[in-house]
């Protein structure tokens, strides 16, 4: 399962948050710079939101679980007006009206990015709110192939076959190594499956058969 790493923040602050804390290992210093700039009075809602999101990931790397959730469910959250709408009606954002602006995607990437990762936890943990948050991801970054891998597996673990190979295909396009060969290994269980049933249907077919 793929999960989301730091993210860049704004230059204004750039001096004051090292993303490389975290990036070298460094996730105890990350954590003391990120919890620095959120006492800040003249953060920013983009930096806020950055700053919650790696203190999610510095969190992760120390293997503190329920940290890294209460961070990341604190930047969705703060989810904008049009992330929100995006998820409530259930659309991809390629079709909401407005988001080509850069800013707005770049945004977007961050409150996608949690529930990404928040899908990725919660999926390991075989509950259901995996599947849920991963679909929000998709939603607000369908571009994200990393996304729509983690996506694929966890609707193939569910049984959703024909979906799952749908999303692990988009993923394989966006460049997601591993994801044509996932799809491999589900078509080839399928037909496998499919073999399966037919050898059963036959000895069930010959049996009666013999009864007659």
């Amino acid at each position: 399962m793929l999960s989301r790493h730091a993210f860049p923040l704004a230059l204004s602050h750039a001096n004051h948050c090292d993303r490389e804390k975290i990036d070298s290992e460094q996730p105890e210093q990350a954590i003391v710079i990120y919890n620095q700039l959120l006492s800040r009075p003249d953060i920013d809602m983009y930096s806020k939101r950055v700053a919650l999101f790696n203190l999610g990931v510095a969190h992760q790397k120390l293997g503190n679980a329920e940290k890294s959730v209460e961070y990341w469910l604190q930047v969705t959250s703060l989810a904008l007006p049009h992330e929100n709408k995006i998820i409530s009606h259930g659309v991809s954002a390629n079709s909401f009206s407005g988001f080509s602006s850069s800013t707005i995607q770049e945004e977007t990437e961050i409150t996608a990015g949690a529930y990404m990762n928040l899908g990725a936890h919660y999926a390991l943990l075989e509950d259901a709110r995996g599947l849920e948050y991963l679909r929000s991801a998709s939603r607000l970054a369908p571009q994200d192939g990393e996304i729509r891998f983690n996506l694929g597996i966890v609707l193939a673990a569910g049984g959703e076959f024909e979906e799952a190979v749908r999303e692990l295909k988009v993923a394989g396009k966006q460049g997601v190594k591993n994801a044509m060969e996932m799809v491999k290994q589900i078509e080839e269980q399928l037909l496998q499956k499919d073999n399966d049933k037919m050898r059963r249907d036959t000895a069930d077919g010959e049996r009666e058969g013999g009864k007659e």
